[in-house]
């Protein structure tokens, strides 16, 4: 009995820790209440080999689109980009909070209070990211059809935050005991 207290003991930390050490937690499985298409990932399991064991986990590669009016659906991304990592929608304006209502993974938004009406972005955000280059990309995609474009690349310890009121993408990248800013129009 005490053996097995003692393993329990052992395993706890990390079942209760796993998902917050995994990058890839991230949900997308809603209805854009802009365009009416629905968002959801596309996965596939991925082994990653470890020095002593190897497992597998599941990896978000793509992003799959369904327009119902339509009866049609598509892949973001037309090659392997890499995982996703984040994912950003600007769903639909609230004119009771003067906020948007985002469908949102993984990502830093800022600002978003106190914004004047306007409509909702006809294309929406993905960072991934290539672990052999150990390089995070953002892409712009439309909503409706087209493909995606990439805005910037960056390697860590550099990170990004949405600006929503202001419209902008910030890069912040550290550089000789400071910070480097570099904005993007979306």
């Amino acid at each position: 009995m005490i053996k097995y207290f003692l393993l329990l003991i052992a395993l706890l930390p990390n079942v209760a820790l796993s998902d917050y050490f995994d990058r890839n937690y991230v949900s997308l499985d809603d209805y854009d209440k802009d365009t009416g298409q629905y968002f959801t990932f596309v996965s596939e399991d991925v082994e990653e080999k470890g020095f002593i064991s190897s497992s597998s986990k599941n990896a978000h590669k793509n992003i799959f689109i369904y327009n119902p009016s339509k009866k049609t659906g598509r892949n973001v991304f037309s090659k392997d980009v890499g995982e996703v990592s984040s994912i950003l929608i600007e769903s639909s304006y609230s004119a009771k909070n003067e906020n948007f209502d985002l469908m949102v993974s993984n990502l830093s938004v800022k600002n978003n209070n106190g914004i004047s009406f306007r409509k909702p972005h006809s294309s929406f955000l993905i960072e991934t990211y290539n672990q052999q280059d150990k390089l995070f990309t953002v892409w712009q995609a439309p909503k409706m059809n087209g493909s995606p474009t990439v805005i910037f690349s960056y390697k860590k310890p550099g990170y990004w935050h949405v600006d929503i009121n202001q419209q902008v993408i910030r890069y912040f990248s550290p550089s000789k005991g400071t910070i480097q800013v570099t904005e993007y129009s979306w």
